[in-house]
């Protein structure tokens, strides 16, 4: 079983489990980099964001008027 899988398991869903696994990667993402890592719409994006944002895996950041967001540490899936 791969990580993506077992975030399903965990109960995110499929676009989410991929956007946490690629902004884990990039570290500090923009929706477009995410857009682009994951090849999932950009306003699928903001979607999924809104979905990890409520279990507690993501906050937003905004520098000047960029938003930019950063994915919480894999420690906090035990919460879910």
């Amino acid at each position: 079983m791969n990580l993506q899988e077992s975030l399903v398991k965990l109960g995110l869903s499929e676009k989410a489990a991929v956007v946490y696994l690629a902004g884990l990667e990039l570290g500090s993402a923009s929706v477009q980099a995410l857009a682009i890592k994951t090849k999932i719409k950009r306003t699928t994006i903001y979607l999924v964001m809104d979905e990890l944002r409520d279990l507690g895996l993501v906050s937003e950041t905004v520098r000047g008027k960029k938003r930019r967001f950063v994915f919480a540490h894999p420690n906090q899936l035990k919460v879910l």
